[in-house]
């Protein structure tokens, strides 16, 4: 399945303005970070579709070395 982030930002978007009103808005230097979020979010989806156990996974992060 193919997602298409920026549909899902104006979507965001439109959300947080019915939710709190005409001034809500997502700031361009939030953008990056959140379809770090987005991707994120659909690969915990990913695995629990798949039946991967996460209390049994192991995240490593940082710079390879």
């Amino acid at each position: 399945m193919v997602y298409d982030f920026p549909k899902i930002q104006v979507y965001q978007e439109s959300k947080g303005n019915m939710l709190f009103g005409q001034n809500f808005r997502i700031h361009d230097e939030d953008k990056e970070i959140l379809l770090i979020l987005y991707n994120y979010l659909l690969r915990i989806l990913i695995m629990q579709k798949k039946g991967i156990d996460l209390e049994k996974v192991l995240l490593l992060s940082g710079p390879v070395g």
